[in-house]
């Protein structure tokens, strides 16, 4: 097989490399210096200051037509002086405009027109500012392939739509963006628009998708002069006042309560190309509910991360992938301990889920001579759980968490030709000694050719735990490494990557698994124009081998191939197919992490398949689907997700979704039960999954929004059989047990979540937000097979529910100094 393997992987990396090299041209804007007048930012283009440059003209498309001339004219201007940029767009169109409202820094189903600034000319790094036909304004932050929308900047900007064209006016100061310091300024330049009804995106310079990037193919503006970088000081002062209701049992107990917070964020330019971002007693009680599931997996659940302060200009920190910011405030690393030392009559009255965070502080920036450097650092205090004696009434306190100081420190440096490397430390301390210290140093490089179609990357990391329950350091690292080719119709991988069984980057990373070898190849061949009655298409083969690290055990090999495409009339569709032809060995799923224990995977394959329609129309929807079947006597698996789209108005969205899962013959682990059979509890079961969630917006205007998202999880587990893990070859065996103890394992689980919020935008960066929030989970509901039986139980149950009033007031620098001038 491992011939075979070099064979196969070596062909058909090779057999993909023979496409040439393409050059990327570049256009250049000439802009000129304002002095006295300047245009009034009101989105019409009469102002006489507009004549002192050229227009930028003859855009081409990006899609669908790759290279041609785009249908619709489209012409830009700038302009600029001591304090700002001045954009001017003016988009022809003679069909349809959308104008579709949605909120800040989401384009939704509108037409827009936007702007990307590399102001170091260096192809890998830059800031786009975008405004929808509607006037929404959307920002972004560019790293090499990732766009960042998180990341938001106070700017002006005003739209004018007539029957034949729409007209944007666009004004960013200078504090909302990054430059060197030097007198004449040469930056890569890009204007961009996007025609939801054809779904053109086009460009002012020519982005060819068969090169890899799109940074590397802006154009440039020159004419750029003596300017310097103001004072970049600004205040996020927020309030914030809430109250809770909760039904408890408890006699002396509150069913209300009430909340308030006050803190602050603050930005601060160190100088031209360095900000420092700081969130003082942060408060998160606004963020949406997490999307909580019945987890049956050996791995913990990951979630998205949806606090501002931690989305916002993370692109550095993440680079590596050695950073999940949902660790910090995240579970107290003793909080499951605490049932383990319990003494005779005592409970756990009060057991906090997550820790208090009181600071944090990210400094990130990149040199002129193309070196990004990243320090983040935040705060954490203690927290402890409360056990009560029942029967003297006594309270002890357990301490869960300790105060802990989270750091990460990242040098990025840029090398000629879209290459870099990367070296990143991520470091947790925790100051009690009966609580250990972690620490992950990682090196990334990923080496692009000069002809921009090939990259070799690399990858190393060593984790560390020390102290607390480690009387030695623990060590564990992770190296990889793949050969790629990134541009062309044909693209390929090979890559080759280890974990050591002892690598954990958990306390500030996330790792599902280590310990493993992994064989990695794949090829693609894309085509990028449009032929037949398909715009484009996109298809990939690839091959995975896998097994332990240590001791070295084969543990999975699998084929998968997938393609997609988007037809003329812009509905996109694919389908893939993964086939695991031999039976493969999971080493998690027994739940005892020796490494010698395994469950013997079946043989299996799996199709899936999906189907979005044209959202252009105020009527969309999509579909895709999952089906798995094992070789085993009725055992499969079967996922779908429905969502259709109602956009009736160019004020309203909505979207209710559903997901319907079924796993028929499940085999898996089964819990604790231990006491009752001898070895490991294994089971055969069916599990039902139902999931509908409706999102519900509607925008009143460009700075006001009402949202609404309401989700239900229900998950029914019910065991047609137990047993136990034959630890000799790793299948199931049948253990006679009571339907007693089958129910007990049976789990009906439930979580419902509502989240409504009224955003209101008073002033550039200022906001009022209310938010209504509802919360139950739990799965010590009754069984029931059907769905709207247990919801009818469920809603009847006590229910978490919170209003919150939040205020957020903008302050800049330049406002004291315009105070300071009248006093």
């Amino acid at each position: 097989m491992k011939k075979l393997w070099l064979y196969f992987t070596t062909y058909i990396f090779f057999s993909s490399i023979s496409v040439v090299a393409q050059t990327i041209e570049r256009n250049t804007y000439k802009t000129n210096r304002l002095t006295n007048e300047v245009p009034k930012i009101d989105g019409n283009a009469s102002d006489e200051v507009w004549n002192l440059v050229d227009w930028a003209t003859d855009f081409t498309q990006i899609e669908p037509n790759p290279g041609e001339k785009s249908k619709q004219n489209t012409k830009v201007k700038l302009l600029y002086n001591d304090d700002a940029l001045y954009v001017l767009g003016v988009m022809t169109e003679n069909e349809q405009i959308f104008t579709y409202l949605t909120e800040r820094d989401d384009s939704g189903n509108a037409d827009w027109f936007g702007i990307l600034v590399d102001a170091y000319n260096e192809g890998t790094n830059g800031l786009g500012f975008f405004v929808t036909a509607a006037g929404v304004q959307l920002e972004a932050k560019y790293s090499g392939q990732s766009e960042d929308f998180a990341w938001n900047a106070v700017w002006e900007s005003e739209v004018q739509v007539s029957e034949n064209e729409w007209v944007v006016e666009m004004k960013i100061p200078y504090a909302a963006l990054r430059f060197p310091t030097k007198e004449k300024q040469t930056w890569g330049l890009h204007f961009w628009r996007n025609r939801r009804l054809n779904r053109e995106l086009s460009s002012w310079n020519t982005v060819k998708p068969d090169i890899d990037g799109f940074i590397n193919q802006a154009g440039i503006v020159e004419g750029i002069e003596n300017i310097k970088a103001p004072l970049r000081l600004q205040f996020f002062p927020y309030l914030t006042l809430g109250v809770n209701h909760f039904p408890n049992e408890a006699a002396d107990a509150k069913d209300f309560s009430t909340n308030y917070a006050a803190g602050m964020d603050v930005k601060y330019g160190i100088n031209d190309a360095f900000t420092l971002d700081m969130t003082l007693v942060p408060d998160f009680s606004q963020v949406i509910f997490d999307d909580v599931f019945l987890n049956l997996s050996p791995f913990e659940q990951r979630f998205n991360e949806n606090r501002q302060f931690f989305t916002e200009g993370t692109e550095l920190f993440n680079k590596a992938g050695l950073f999940y910011s949902r660790r910090i405030g995240g579970t107290p690393l003793k909080r499951g301990e605490v049932y383990n030392n319990l003494e005779e009559n005592e409970i756990v009255s009060a057991n906090p889920i997550s820790n208090q965070l009181l600071n944090a502080t990210k400094v990130s920036g990149r040199t002129s001579g193309g070196l990004g450097i990243g320090i983040f650092n935040a705060f954490e205090g203690s927290s402890f759980a409360e056990i009560t004696n029942t029967e003297t009434n006594e309270l002890r306190k357990f301490k869960t968490s300790p105060y802990t100081n989270y750091n990460i420190v990242v040098l990025d440096q840029d090398l000629p030709g879209n290459s870099s490397v990367t070296i990143t430390n991520t470091n947790v301390k925790r100051f009690d000694e009966d609580f250990y210290d972690a620490n992950v140093s990682g090196f990334n490089s990923n080496f692009v050719s000069k002809d921009n179609k090939y990259s070799f990357r690399t990858e190393l990391a060593l984790s560390q735990k020390i102290g607390g329950d480690f009387e030695e350091p623990d060590l564990g690292y992770k190296a990889g490494a793949s050969i790629n080719k990134i541009s062309g119709n044909f693209l390929s991988t090979l890559y080759y990557g280890i974990e050591s069984d002892k690598y954990d980057p958990n306390d500030l990373g996330f790792l599902f698994s280590p310990n493993e070898k992994v064989w990695f190849a794949e090829v693609g061949y894309n085509i990028y124009e449009p032929f037949w009655k398909v715009n484009n298409l996109y298809s990939n083969v690839n091959v995975v081998y896998e097994r332990l690290f240590f001791p070295d055990k084969f543990t999975n090999f699998a084929i998968s191939g997938f393609a997609r495409t988007t037809t003329n009339s812009f509905h996109t569709m694919g389908t893939g197919l993964t086939i695991e032809p031999v039976e493969t060995f999971d080493f998690f799923e027994p739940r005892v992490f020796d490494f010698e224990t395994f469950y013997q995977f079946p043989e299996n394959f799996t199709w899936n398949a999906f189907f979005s329609s044209n959202y252009s129309k105020p009527f969309a929807f999509d579909i895709n689907w999952n089906y798995r079947w094992f070789d085993e006597p009725n055992r499969w698996a079967l996922n779908v997700n429905i969502s259709p789209r109602f956009q009736p108005t160019s004020k309203l969205l909505i979207v209710p979704r559903l997901n319907l899962y079924k796993s028929n013959n499940e085999t898996a682990y089964a819990g604790t039960f231990d006491e009752h059979i001898d070895g490991i509890p294994f089971g055969i079961r069916d599990v039902r999954k139902v999931v509908p969630l409706l999102q519900f917006d509607y925008v009143i205007n460009n700075r006001m929004v009402l949202k609404t998202r309401i989700r239900h999880d229900w998950t029914i587990t019910r065991y047609e059989q137990l047993g136990v893990l034959n630890t000799e070859n790793g299948l199931f065996e049948a253990v006679e047990v009571s339907e007693e103890i089958k129910e007990i394992r049976d789990v009906n689980f439930h979580a419902f979540t509502v989240d409504i919020a009224y955003r209101w935008v008073f002033a550039p960066g200022s906001e009022l937000s209310v938010v209504w929030k509802n919360n139950i989970v739990g799965s010590n509901f009754e069984l029931e097979d059907r769905y709207l039986n247990s919801f009818e139980d469920m809603i009847n149950s006590p229910i978490q529910k919170g209003l919150s009033v939040r205020m957020l007031y903008f302050l800049d620098s330049s406002y004291f100094k315009k105070l300071r001038k009248r006093t």
